[in-house]
């Protein structure tokens, strides 16, 4: 079988196909002008890792199921990391009927601080490694809905095929791996994610009063950024690298709109980014507002 016939036999993304091969777990041959060929036993693994995936285990994971020398011993340890993970989101539900007896953060975030926050696997499944790790930080948090109508699931299509078609720059990853590390975004990366999206919340819920309190802060933080050390470092250079590719690539007029499509939670947020970046500009123009730059939409 050739790439097309495998992708759509088996249901894979043709990035999932280059993970899988780059990370061992599958090793198709070669013909003679170097086209991939993939045999009944390549189908056999890739449903193999389907059904590992879709049960929940990470890459690494399937890797250690398919590759190690005891299966059952892998599997047992899939499945108390999963008894650890449905157990911390039992320990949520207890919180939130506590907070619905007595309304007590303090002792809630004492008793929460050492749980572990687990993020949507949509795009993970279909994007394994750095691509659905990147995705999944940036977005996670607008996908946990169903795909419960037809637009829905056109928009969840199309995005697919998007995201499978577009090159990613080899300098963007490199770029990643210098900035977070070689093993992917650590948690620490998550959690900023989550700090970074509760600020433009509490920014956009009331910009001047959000500004009146934090300007000194953020004035600092953009003269870092203008810095020579900054506009050196790898992660400017990772910034600037993704602005290039956003550009060039449709990502804005394909990737953010079908996420519109299929999270009105997205939608609110980029239409509330939108009408903030318009005020600010407007400001600007009257003399209102001082020289700290608004994070425009994106995502």
């Amino acid at each position: 079988m050739r790439m097309q016939e495998i992708c759509r036999a088996c249901g894979v993304t043709r990035k999932a196909l280059d993970y899988y091969e780059a990370k061992g777990l599958i090793a198709p041959s070669r013909t003679e002008n170097g086209y991939r060929n993939f045999t009944a036993a390549d189908a056999a693994r890739l449903d193999e890792i389907g059904v590992l995936r879709r049960c929940g285990l990470s890459v690494e994971e399937v890797r250690r199921v398919l590759t190690g020398g005891d299966r059952q011993a892998a599997l047992r340890a899939c499945i108390a990391r999963q008894e650890r993970e449905m157990r911390a989101m039992e320990e949520k539900r207890r919180a939130l009927e506590r907070l619905c007896a007595e309304y007590d953060v303090a002792r809630e975030k004492a008793l929460l601080s050492g749980l572990r926050e687990t993020a949507s696997e949509k795009l993970r499944l279909a994007f394994p490694g750095f691509f659905g790790e990147y995705l999944a930080l940036h977005f996670g948090r607008f996908l946990d809905v169903p795909l419960d109508t037809d637009e829905k699931r056109d928009a969840w299509t199309d995005m697919l095929d998007w995201l499978d078609n577009a090159r990613i720059p080899p300098e963007i990853e490199a770029l990643t791996r210098q900035v977070y590390g070689e093993d992917g975004f650590p948690s620490s990366a998550f959690a900023l994610e989550k700090q970074t999206h509760a600020a433009m919340e509490a920014m956009l819920a009331d910009p001047a009063k959000y500004w009146a309190e934090n300007a000194g802060a953020a004035e600092a933080w953009q003269a870092a950024r203008r810095s020579e050390e900054y506009r050196n470092s790898p992660a400017a250079r990772l910034e600037e690298a993704l602005r290039a590719f956003q550009r060039q690539s449709g990502y804005c007029e394909v990737f953010l709109e079908d996420m519109k499509r299929i999270s009105p939670a997205y939608r609110d947020w980029a239409d509330r980014l939108s009408r903030a970046d318009a005020a600010f500009a407007e400001a600007e123009k009257k003399g209102s507002a001082n020289e700290i730059q608004m994070p425009c939409s994106r995502s």
